[in-house]
């Protein structure tokens, strides 16, 4: 008994692993940058442990050019006359052709002259946009945070002293708060309707349309933008669902004296378990990766004065390679529709981009209670690639999909195991608390997360 509490006091053996995966859908950012443990568990030898991983509120994301910029940037926009042409025409004709109508009038709009007799419009300047041209509802405004949370029961065994085996249940939870607004940019609408109203019946359709744009509001835009094109109406969530499940095994295949040098392989298949969010829903997010998985890892552990050293350190590389796959998605007919209807809903064929991080880590152990752990973490994930059944341009799918991420952690260890082997506590148990900020990246999100872990030997 003896042997085996001492060999996990120096360990927490099955870290190198535990959190691959985990953490790792379109809001997340963080798959365990922490100092990683080359150590295997004794033979016949087990460990179940608990993990709880909360994200902070993630709004931002790093763009292409590895700027931090929000979410929701692209939805965030000037509901110009291009824009309210879009989805004009599935209100009534009359709003569909309002563009076309105030521009074939010949008459131009002054901003300058807002709200005053003129209302604007004039005929004389032909430095002044088309009345149609300079047209806006407003200037949409959506706001966006994600949170998400991931428990996960892990267990491990040693079949030998130097080859453990265990898989990984991940239950995932997801929150979304979104919200959306039209804030006013210029007077166009007021000022067209009082003059259109009094030229007469020759422009009641001009003045109808203008009417339906005044009335238009967010629900306009959730029922005839979203709803008509066979999607689910925009707004907050909350779900909660299986992850992927993960099976792995770790070997260690160098151990020198003193256990100055230990140095051991990983290998470990994800399942898709997790759900992937229907094509309709444009605030869900993914429980899983969607396709099957496997990663490769090699880790390094170096105690500069052997088992009792108090300063050890870690390096990790890990290889990841997602399967070929399938997935429903609504896939655009042409660059310019910004949401694809029903009729684009097709099966595409998948296959997204390898990954690799690597990971330097050290730690110092204060006495067989406390220890803390510093590591960096550098991460990379290829192209994804898509093709489908139709004639169609389906490479704009893997656009922004080519990822790269660092991040920092911290984290503090807590051990009753060296207390157990000296009768003091009842049970081999252990705990730690980490905290992981990115700090670069490129088209992933910008996001801190804590996660705590509580581990059981037997």
């Amino acid at each position: 008994m003896r042997k085996w509490v001492n060999q996990l006091s120096l360990s927490k053996a099955s870290r190198g692993w535990a959190l691959v995966g985990t953490l790792a859908t379109a809001i997340s950012a963080v798959s365990g940058a922490r100092a990683e443990d080359a150590r295997t568990l004794p033979k016949g030898r087990s460990r179940l442990s608990f993990t709880y991983a909360k994200s902070n509120g993630i709004s931002q994301q790093y763009n292409d050019s590895g700027v931090a910029e929000d979410f929701t940037k692209p939805y965030n926009m000037n509901l110009n006359s291009e824009k309210i042409s879009t989805f004009a025409a599935t209100i009534s004709p009359e709003f569909g052709n309002l563009v076309s109508l105030l521009n074939d009038t010949g008459l131009r709009y002054d901003a300058s002259k807002a709200n005053t007799a003129s209302g604007g419009i004039t005929a004389t300047d032909p430095n002044q946009p088309l009345l149609g041209d300079a047209l806006t509802k407003g200037f949409l405004g959506v706001d966006a945070e994600a949170t998400q949370s991931q428990s996960v029961i892990q267990y491990m065994t040693g079949i030998t002293d130097r080859l453990s085996v265990g898989f990984m249940i991940p239950i995932v939870t997801t929150t979304v708060r979104a919200s959306a607004q039209i804030s006013k940019i210029n007077n166009t609408v007021e000022d067209y309707q009082k003059a259109f109203a009094a030229m007469g019946a020759g422009f009641e359709p001009i003045v109808n349309g203008l009417q339906q744009l005044d009335a238009a509001n967010i629900e306009t835009l959730q029922q005839y933008a979203l709803e008509n094109n066979g999607y689910k109406r925009f707004g907050s969530s909350e779900t909660t669902g299986l992850g992927d499940v993960n099976f792995g095994s770790r070997y260690n295949y160098l151990k020198t004296p003193k256990e100055r040098w230990l140095n051991s392989v990983q290998l470990s298949v994800s399942a898709p378990t997790g759900k992937t969010h229907p094509a309709n829903a444009i605030t869900e997010v993914d429980n899983g990766a969607g396709t099957w998985t496997t990663t490769a890892a090699h880790i390094i552990n170096w105690a500069p004065f052997g088992q009792r050293s108090p300063w050890s350190f870690s390096h990790g590389d890990h290889f990841m390679y997602q399967l070929p796959g399938k997935k429903i998605m609504r896939v655009r007919n042409s660059s310019t529709d910004i949401l694809p209807d029903a009729s684009t809903e097709e099966d595409v064929n998948t296959h997204y981009g390898s990954k690799f991080w690597t990971n330097l880590g050290t730690k110092y152990t204060v006495n067989p209670m406390w220890s803390f752990e510093t590591s960096y973490e550098w991460y990379w994930k290829g192209r994804d690639n898509y093709s489908g059944s139709r004639d169609k341009d389906y490479s704009y799918l893997g656009d922004a999909t080519d990822t790269y991420l660092e991040t920092l952690t911290l984290q503090g260890n807590f051990s009753l195991i060296d207390a157990f082997s000296n009768h003091r506590f009842p049970l081999p148990v252990d705990a730690s608390l980490s905290y992981n900020k990115t700090i670069a990246g490129r088209n992933k999100p910008v996001t801190t997360v804590w996660i705590f872990e509580l581990a059981m030997y037997f």
